[in-house]
């Protein structure tokens, strides 16, 4: 499939998940887009990082990583996406600030998080990764939740302003 995607003149490929890096032959399939030089990005929580693993992604720089945090305090990420991961998805920017892989904070902007934007930046900022803020879809979990988690029309239009005022976000 990626020698065809080569053939097509693909030049990037986005993985998401779940999480990619569950799936045993993934660094293969990482590989064989590298050596056709097809950039990758990876959007992960951050689980499964080790200090092998970054390694083993520093050997090129045609990976991107984009690690979810969904809160800057622990307990708005976990209630969203588990016990535990707020701690994994830290070590992972704290391991990839490291290495020379281009890395950012990847949100999700929810009523739960929506007060904690300028937090994530700063907390960006401080461990020299990048903000990257997606809205809330109402797809996969999403479509479960949407009710409880979409952002309310006044925190839409907070967020709007802060925008304004971050533009390199």
């Amino acid at each position: 499939l990626v020698e065809q995607l080569h053939q097509e003149g693909v030049f990037q490929i986005n993985f998401g998940g779940g999480e990619p890096f569950m799936r045993p032959d993934f660094m293969q399939i990482l590989d064989a887009c590298h050596e056709r030089g097809i950039m990758t990005c990876i959007s992960t929580n951050g689980t499964l990082f080790t200090p092998e693993l970054v390694a083993q992604l520093s050997r090129t720089s045609m990976v991107a990583i984009q690690v979810s945090l969904d809160g800057a305090k622990k307990a708005t990420c976990e209630a969203i996406r588990g016990k535990g991961t707020y701690a994994a998805a830290l070590k992972a920017l704290e391991l990839l600030t490291l290495s020379p892989i281009p890395t950012s904070i990847n949100t999700v902007l929810t009523t739960e998080n929506a007060d904690e934007i300028q937090d994530l930046q700063n907390l960006a900022k401080h461990l020299g990764v990048t903000l990257r803020i997606s809205r809330f879809r109402p797809s996969g979990r999403g479509a479960d939740n949407w009710e409880e988690l979409r952002p309310t029309p006044t925190q839409l239009l907070a967020f709007s302003a802060w925008l304004a005022e971050n533009e390199n976000v």
